[in-house]
């Protein structure tokens, strides 16, 4: 009696694994196309639009051509360079223009593949400090410094800020003045390409966020499960923070005196969360999201990735007086399945219009619609 007992928890819980593991890959639940408004695909872009971060004067930065170890044959074959891109909210119809570079010695533009951004705004001269993770072939990580200058639309590179050959993989960053950021290390086996896809399936929590103080790196939240997008509260007291294996964005509140932070909320999304965004109004988060996660790992190890759909999904959180998630107002304002845009990683809202990115694909822009007044 003994013995059966325990072969019918085993079977119980070995099912209960694969169902859980099925639930990590995406493979369950019914997903339907809608839109929040008129969507098209923005020219030019086509090898990726990973992170998008609007000024407040309706300018938009955005990395492309993101990418890793894993797709340096896609890279070399397709001749995909690494740009940094704009696009005017004001005027959408110039498109995303590649903003040309300004470099010195120890820059090299074909080693640069930009991934996640954040941009510290000087709203009176426009003169912008961008700050970008690059991962150059072969080498390890870094943070790339530049200025923007607004009568030449050239980005002036400033310094290359060194994380560590032994931090891992960088995945997305914070500002929190110039040359202090959060950091997201979403995997530790840097040169290990198919172990790092490992540490995406298994919770592993090898993951953490560290802080660069300008001199230095310290570690702030240990023991995560690949942590990708970051993105600080509007008065910098809370840090967002996308679990991507989870399938969570937590809340931590910072500790600044004691290089600490408190979790304060977890909140569960609907499919794996990438980057994170304020909207322009800063009452929600916006994030773009990977709804079966199979799928866009295809997408992402394909030789040609637009080979494969991978469906695209963006959510919003609103943010209650303390900036926490309201969790019973989440909806998701767009999803498609891979058609129009694969592997979404964020989106960015202005003035009515939004702007989705993707991983390694192209870039949307939505005319939002506008909801008749009560």
């Amino acid at each position: 009696m003994l013995s059966q007992a325990l072969l019918v928890a085993s079977v119980a819980i070995a099912c209960y694994a694969v169902y859980q593991f099925s639930n990590t890959l995406g493979l369950n639940g019914n997903y339907y196309n809608h839109r929040p408004g008129i969507c098209r695909r923005v020219a030019g872009v086509e090898h990726g639009s990973e992170d998008i971060q609007v000024m407040s004067d309706g300018k938009a930065f955005i990395t492309s051509g993101y990418g890793t170890s894993s797709i340096l044959k896609y890279l070399k074959k397709h001749n995909v360079k690494g740009r940094i891109l704009l696009f005017d909210f004001k005027d959408p119809s110039a498109g995303a223009v590649e903003l040309e570079m300004q470099t010195g010695q120890g820059f090299d533009e074909n080693k640069f593949l930009p991934h996640g951004l954040s941009v510290l705004e000087d709203k009176e001269r426009g003169e912008h400090l961008v700050y970008v993770i690059s991962h150059p072939h072969g080498l390890p990580d870094l943070v790339e410094k530049f200025r923007f200058s607004p009568l030449s639309k050239q980005l002036i590179h400033l310094r290359s800020i060194p994380l560590g050959g032994n931090l891992g993989i960088t995945n997305d960053l914070a500002l929190v003045a110039e040359d202090q950021f959060y950091i997201t290390i979403m995997a530790v086996f840097h040169f290990l390409p198919l172990l790092a896809i490992v540490e995406t399936f298994l919770p592993l929590r090898t993951g953490s966020v560290f802080f660069y103080n300008g001199t230095e790196m310290q570690k702030i939240i240990p023991s995560l499960n690949n942590p990708n997008g970051v993105f600080l509260s509007p008065d910098h007291s809370l840090l967002y923070v996308n679990s991507f294996l989870d399938k969570t964005l937590q809340v931590y509140r910072l500790q600044p005196l004691t290089n600490s932070a408190e979790l304060l909320q977890t909140v569960q999304l609907f499919g794996r969360g990438d980057n994170v965004q304020l909207t322009q109004a800063g009452d929600a988060l916006l994030i773009g999201s990977h709804p079966k996660f199979l799928l866009f790992l295809e997408h992402y190890l394909a030789l040609t990735p637009a080979d494969v759909n991978s469906p695209s999904s963006v959510v919003r959180l609103p943010l209650d007086e303390e900036y926490l998630v309201r969790e019973e107002d989440m909806t998701e304002m767009f999803y498609d399945h891979g058609d129009l845009i694969s592997g979404s990683s964020c989106a960015a809202i202005f003035d009515g219009q939004m702007l989705i990115g993707s991983v390694m694909d192209s870039l949307v822009h939505c005319e939002l619609f506008v909801q008749a007044k009560r």
